[in-house]
């Protein structure tokens, strides 16, 4: 898409799908389930865990098998998406600019930055991960979401993408946190992550849908008012 002039209407490229994740997310989610208070927890196998959990001052020794390591709750996840692919989309798409490449660097400094203590990585391994997946979900959502040929299923192809993309991104950091991790934890993420992506997608869809129907009335308008002044000066 050749570049425009910048207008107000394509910041709805942004404000929508992350004002839609975070409603569909949010109802998607809920609240977080209360967990029995845990006393003691060691990691038996990458299978399973031995949990010494304390209920009402009774004490159960349970094992069970151990969940994949998220790094980051769902929501934290689905808007993170969001903010990444829809800036993606605007200066990718709407307002092609060099500026999409600086945008993606920021945003995974950002991230690296806010996450790396919670995570438990030095800021240069934890860097290199983040660029990598800012850069697979910005050409996704700037090149592929768009693409003419592509309009039908975008939404299915661009999703499946970028939750496989999120998918070997969490296997990455299990890696260099050697946590253990398997094919299952894989799959785990990759589901997770394309609930997510379709709210993500939904809502990149909505924002272009809107855009293109307030620039068909303002065509439409304009159209019409040039028509006016042509019969005017006819007459």
């Amino acid at each position: 898409m050749k570049r425009s002039k910048f207008k107000v209407d394509i910041l709805l490229a942004v404000l929508v799908p992350l004002l839609f994740t975070f409603i569909a997310a949010t109802f998607f989610y809920g609240a977080p389930k209360p967990k029995p208070q845990q006393v003691e927890s060691r990691i038996q196998s990458s299978d399973s865990t031995v949990v010494v959990m304390s209920v009402e001052g009774i004490e159960e020794t349970v094992t069970q098998k151990a969940g994949p390591k998220q790094f980051m709750t769902p929501m934290q996840l689905a808007m993170a998406l969001a903010l990444v692919m829809s800036l993606a989309s605007l200066f990718g798409y709407y307002y092609p600019s060099r500026a999409l490449w600086y945008v993606a660097i920021i945003l995974s400094l950002l991230f690296t930055i806010v996450g790396a203590g919670y995570v438990g990585i030095k800021l240069t391994a934890f860097f290199i991960p983040n660029l990598l997946l800012v850069a697979a979900l910005t050409l996704i959502s700037s090149k592929l979401f768009y693409h003419r040929s592509l309009i039908r299923f975008r939404m299915v192809l661009c999703s499946i993408l970028g939750a496989a993309a999120v998918a070997l991104y969490y296997f990455l950091l299990t890696k260099i946190t050697r946590y253990p991790s398997d094919f299952q934890d894989i799959k785990v993420w990759f589901t997770n992550s394309l609930v997510s992506l379709v709210f993500v997608t939904f809502g990149l869809s909505l924002a272009h849908l809107i855009i293109h129907r307030i620039r068909y009335k303002q065509q439409t308008a304009t159209e019409s008012t040039l028509l006016d002044d042509e019969d005017a000066q006819e007459l």
